[in-house]
C-alpha cells in the first residue's frame, strides 16, 4: 500500500506543480486562467475521489477475505482441538480400564 500512496501523493504534487506552471506562464487573461485552473482543479478532485473510492473498496474487499480467513483458521484449529482432546479422554479411558485398580503404567 505504501507504494500506491507515494504514488497518489506524487500525482497530487506534480498536478500541484503544473496547475501553478499554468498560472505563471498562461497567455490568457486572469480571469480565463482562473476558470481554467478551478476546472483543473474540479477535474483532478474528481480523479483523486474516484482514486479514493477504488482504494477504499480494494482495502475493504482485502480485510473481508483476511476476516474470513481468520474465521476458518479458528474453526479448524478448534475443531482439531476438541479431536485431540476427545482422542485423549478416549485414550485416557482405555488405559484406566486395562489397568488393575492402584496400578500406575506411566513408567
Amino acid at each position: 500500500m505504501g507504494q500506491k500512496s507515494d504514488f497518489l501523493a506524487g500525482i497530487v504534487v506534480g498536478a500541484l506543480a503544473g496547475i501553478g506552471l499554468g498560472i505563471l506562464f498562461a497567455p490568457q487573461s486572469g480571469q480565463v486562467t482562473r476558470q481554467r485552473v478551478r476546472d483543473r482543479a474540479d477535474e483532478m478532485g474528481t480523479r483523486l475521489r474516484s482514486s479514493a473510492d477504488d482504494l477504499t473498496q480494494r482495502g475493504r474487499t482485502a480485510m473481508d477475505e483476511l476476516t474470513h480467513r481468520g474465521r476458518m483458521a479458528v474453526d479448524e484449529g478448534s475443531r482439531r482441538l476438541r479431536d485431540a482432546y476427545d482422542r485423549g479422554r478416549e485414550t485416557i479411558a482405555r488405559g484406566e480400564s486395562a489397568a488393575e485398580p492402584g496400578e500406575n503404567n506411566s513408567v
